[in-house]
């Protein structure tokens, strides 16, 4: 199970950077998505005339090495990002990745 969702994560997902404390950078491919709906809002969007709307909540999906909350800054794609949350999805006594929820901390001016 893990080394499938290695090979889905390695050819899907974006580069991203983790920041540590100390400024330590590690680069991983995750998934980082927009986080559309609140768990007891029955997964409904908020969408209005032009499309989705931002809510500036962003799931995480990357390696189980690394876990992510253990970071202070995840930067991908020009976008940075804070951890808030992270957890170690399991497949039995295996660690196959790491959820994590992200807030955008702010756009990096080139």
């Amino acid at each position: 199970m893990k080394r499938t969702i290695e090979r889905i994560i390695r050819a899907y997902g974006v580069p991203a950077v983790l920041v540590s404390g100390d400024g330590t950078e590690t680069a991983v491919r995750a998934f980082i998505r927009p986080v559309t709906a609140k768990a007891k809002e029955n997964l409904r969007r908020a969408v209005d005339e032009l499309g989705e709307l931002p809510v500036g909540r962003f799931l995480y999906l990357g390696p189980p090495e690394h876990d992510v909350l253990s970071a202070v800054r995840v930067v991908s794609g020009g976008t940075r990002f804070v951890p808030r949350r992270s957890e170690t999805v399991r497949c039995g006594a295996e660690a196959v990745c790491c959820w994590g929820l992200l807030e955008r901390e702010g756009e990096i001016d080139d």
